[in-house]
């Protein structure tokens, strides 16, 4: 384990992408993203079943699996944009709770000690016990607590050892 000691500091930029990019990184972790496609063909058949049914029912000369077919063609249609505009929009919630704490564009410096860490010079201060998970991504270390917006380190601005600091508290004990 790597000892903190006196404290760790770095500066870092947050950019537009990397609000963007995290986001997606976020958004791509929610349990939904799984279990939606699988929502969406399941309630495309129930729904395209009971619309061939009270068509064939108020139609009795019609082919009830060509209606069967559009029916729940027409139901995966729109089921599938409404599941495509859920997700665009928990991505845009998620890039605005990002960017609520006003980081894009700014030079934030941050300072990691045994407690947890400050950042913009102890403007936000981050508990290591209220910290709720810290996700690696590819190019970035989101931090989330109950009382923060998600707080995003690009990793190009934290050495490795500081990457190890920042996602060593949520392995507790």
């Amino acid at each position: 384990m790597i000892e903190v000691g006196a404290g760790r500091s770095f500066s870092f930029e947050l950019t537009a992408q990397d609000s963007a990019q995290a986001a997606t990184l976020l958004a791509g972790r929610h349990p939904m993203r799984k279990a939606g496609p699988l929502l969406v063909v399941v309630a495309s058949l129930l729904v395209g079943g009971l619309v061939a049914l009270a068509a064939a029912k108020f139609s009795p000369g019609g082919d009830a699996r060509r209606i069967f077919g559009l029916a729940t063609a027409m139901s995966a249609l729109f089921l599938g944009v409404q599941y495509l505009m859920l997700l665009r929009i928990a991505l845009n919630t998620t890039r605005a709770s990002i960017e609520s704490l006003g980081w894009t564009g700014q030079r934030i410096h941050a300072l990691i000690d045994d407690a947890g860490a400050s950042f913009d010079s102890g403007q936000v201060r981050l508990e290591w016990q209220d910290l709720r998970q810290a996700i690696e991504g590819p190019a970035h270390i989101v931090l989330l607590s109950n009382t923060l917006a998600p707080i995003v380190i690009p990793k190009r601005a934290a050495s490795k050892d500081t990457q190890i600091l920042l996602l060593a508290p949520q392995v507790r004990a």
